[in-house]
């Protein structure tokens, strides 16, 4: 789900790079919100089951 406007967060959890791009990733039990550093007006909440795959993964 996109979430536009001026963003003010906390560090991020984690910094991925996937190719050309790097991204802040924020991790809860809920939820995970992305942001993309070249675009750091957005950010992006992952849904449930992208979420619980990635905890998954963290773990």
């Amino acid at each position: 789900m996109l979430k536009p406007g001026i963003v003010n967060m906390a560090d991020p959890e984690y910094k991925v790079e996937l190719r050309d791009e790097s991204y802040c990733l924020w991790v809860s039990e809920e939820y995970e919100t992305i942001m993309n550093l070249n675009d750091t007006n957005t950010t992006y909440t992952l849904s449930k089951s992208l979420t619980k795959t990635i905890n998954e993964l963290l773990n």
